[in-house]
């Protein structure tokens, strides 16, 4: 069932792929000729969609573009996109000169069609990965008590504080509640992190006025004296 499911979303993904080809060289021909539309455009569109509708889908293919999860859609999945319609853009302009049916529209098409296609095909894989983080973050679990939820407090807003913080978004059916992080970085209190307020400096943990259950340290590049450090303001607290 769940195999099908994700065919199911793969095959949506093929189907908007394809609207956002056709749509991107229309939107190219509309914004390099300012609407104008001669007798014969859709022949001619029809004709540049022939020879180039074929390149893209198999240069994506070839890159994985339809293999991927696309609620876990990173960077590297971006990239992919970028390279593939890069490639695809470098295959169509190869044979430009050859196909009298591309040879009907100016270069600078062309390339309006590449920046189309690449914003079309990279922002649906972002807006599922959108979808996906805030409908996770959105859904309750039925099972938590409200006086079970231990109350987090991060030490560090680094890069791994983020990553911990995101994990424990993204997982409806943990039991923390991030309340805020601490940092000796001054240029990032202040600021949140996934909504998260970056509260105050480390020596001032037993300042706050934000109620926590626990704390986690998240500075695993600390030498050992800071480690040192926090772990006694820690126990004064």
């Amino acid at each position: 069932m769940a195999n099908r499911i994700d065919r199911n979303r793969k095959y949506l993904v093929f189907v908007y792929d394809t609207l956002a080809i056709i749509t991107s060289i229309f939107l190219a021909y509309v914004s390099r000729f300012d609407f104008h539309f001669s007798s014969n455009t859709l022949l001619i569109l029809g004709q540049y969609l022939l020879w180039t509708y074929p390149v893209k889908i198999i240069v994506f293919y070839f890159f994985g573009l339809y293999k991927g999860m696309y609620r876990y859609t990173s960077i590297w999945d971006l990239l992919n996109v970028a390279k593939a319609t890069v490639l695809s853009f470098l295959v169509i302009n190869s044979v430009f000169v050859s196909i009298s049916a591309l040879r009907a529209l100016p270069p600078s098409v062309l390339f309006l069609d590449f920046v189309f296609t690449s914003s079309s095909i990279a922002l649906v894989r972002v807006a599922i990965r959108l979808y996906y983080s805030q409908s996770i973050m959105a859904i309750p679990d039925k099972n938590k008590v409200p006086g079970n939820i231990v109350k987090l407090l991060l030490i560090g807003a680094g890069d791994t504080g983020e990553k911990i913080a995101r994990d424990i978004l993204s997982n409806s059916n943990n039991e923390f509640n991030i309340v805020g992080f601490l940092d000796d970085n001054v240029e990032k209190i202040g600021s949140s992190i996934h909504g998260i307020p970056v509260i105050d400096r480390i020596n001032t943990l037993n300042n706050i006025s934000i109620d926590y259950d626990e704390i986690l340290i998240t500075v695993p590049g600390a030498s050992g004296d800071n480690l040192r450090r926090i772990i006694d303001i820690c126990k004064l607290s």
